[in-house]
């Protein structure tokens, strides 16, 4: 959850995956597993907060893929609810088509006091990973450092879910129309 340290398994798949739009490459592939373990230990010596047992606690579970997630149909059914809710909790900020142009999010600061603008929905990679797991992830728990907060103890495992459903769809049309 926010404010607390990343587990390993966090720091594993954004060594092995990369995060999109920064200078954080993808490793998958090239590291050894014994090799992956001693990055993630010398990471932990960038910062005394991993010396602090305040600072931890239980990863979240996330629960698995419903069903219907294969299904185009029950994709644009649980769409059309995430639309609603996107309308609600997130155009605020990411603007009301997902492409994060709104006036509304001027002078958004992350943790360090840097300008940060919400993430454009609409492109083909997103910085938390493009598998719909991730999406989901990052949705229940937000990005810590940014402004974007989580909503696990705002909406239902479902509602995030068709949360979900719908930026996938805003991606797929926004792919459709990119030259």
């Amino acid at each position: 959850p926010a404010g607390y340290l990343p587990t390993d398994e966090d720091l594993k798949r954004t060594i092995l995956k990369g995060i999109s739009g920064t200078a954080m490459p993808v490793f998958q592939g090239h590291l050894t597993e014994r090799q992956l373990e001693s990055v993630i230990a010398y990471i932990k010596c960038f910062s005394d907060r991993w010396d602090d047992g305040s600072c931890y606690t239980k990863p979240v579970e996330l629960p698995e893929k419903p069903g219907w997630l294969v299904s185009r149909e029950g994709m644009e059914n649980h769409a059309a609810r995430g639309k609603a809710l996107f309308s609600l909790h997130c155009a605020a900020c990411h603007g009301a088509s997902g492409d994060g142009e709104n006036a509304a999010t001027k002078g958004l600061v992350d943790i360090w006091g840097f300008e940060i603008e919400p993430a454009d929905l609409t492109r083909e990679h997103y910085k938390s990973g493009d598998d719909l797991a991730a999406h989901y992830r990052t949705i229940a728990l937000g990005l810590d450092g940014t402004p974007m907060v989580g909503f696990l103890k705002v909406l239902s495992e479902e509602e995030i879910w068709d949360l979900v459903s719908y930026l996938a769809r805003v991606r797929e049309e926004a792919s459709v129309s990119r030259p």
